[in-house]
């Protein structure tokens, strides 16, 4: 009941109100049509993206750090890209960052 009559409920609601407004007349970018590719002239490429949710650089052994912290993927020839930045400090936002062609 507190948050129907408080005075700064309303102003929060009116701000959600543009925000919705706003995005429902957002410019929408469509993607490239998709093609298929029949004939592949050379091997296919796997990447595997690993997305540390929680890591910090500074404790990847891949990246200088002392201690054992990632045996398995030393095993492999892997490329290592250690100026890497996130594109927000919440995982919902830096994956979607990530994933799709928004950008930030």
């Amino acid at each position: 009941m507190g948050s129907k009559i408080l005075p700064w409920s309303y102003v929060v609601n009116v701000a959600r109100h543009f925000k919705r407004v706003a995005m429902d007349n957002r410019e929408q970018v469509l993607l490239p049509d998709a093609y298929f590719v029949t004939a592949p002239t050379a091997p296919k490429d796997v990447v595997v993206l690993v997305i540390g949710e929680a890591a910090r650089a500074d404790r990847f052994s891949a990246l200088g750090y002392a201690r054992d912290t990632n045996p398995f993927t030393a095993r492999y020839d892997l490329a290592v890209f250690p100026a890497g930045l996130a594109c927000s400090t919440n995982t919902i936002s830096s994956t979607a960052c990530i994933l799709t062609h928004e950008g930030r």
